[in-house]
């Protein structure tokens, strides 16, 4: 991977029905090569989708409060990358998407993508 895409985050969710929580995870990928993981288990919310967008949200937040103002955020989930490529409202992820409209102005520089899981670090 080029430096263009450094530091980057790896982010991905877990989720299933009839449970009480949901599960995510990231991999922070530094310029020089160093890596750092983390993992939250939450409330539930309504759907993988959710589960998805609240993960990066958490990572988003991970990385501000870290003091990095330039990331590049991988997630498997296309669905939630072209929602926000797409700008595409969701009247069930509205205050989701509030709040990485928020985040996403605390970054001089960040960029979101899919990836293939197999492609993970780790």
């Amino acid at each position: 991977m080029n430096r263009l895409h450094k530091p980057r985050c790896q982010v991905d969710a877990s989720w299933a029905t009839n449970q009480s929580t949901f599960g995510g995870g990231l991999i922070l990928e530094m310029e020089d090569g160093s890596t750092f993981s983390g993992s939250l288990g939450s409330r539930q919310v309504p759907s993988p989708l959710h589960a998805e967008f609240r993960t990066l949200l958490w990572a988003m937040s991970y990385a501000v409060r870290m003091s990095y103002n330039k990331m590049h955020f991988e997630s498997y989930c296309l669905q939630m990358v072209k929602l926000i490529e797409e700008e595409e409202l969701w009247p069930s992820l509205a205050s989701e998407w509030d709040e990485f409209s928020h985040l996403r102005s605390l970054y001089m520089f960040v960029s979101l993508s899919c990836s293939s899981r197999l492609k993970f670090s780790g």
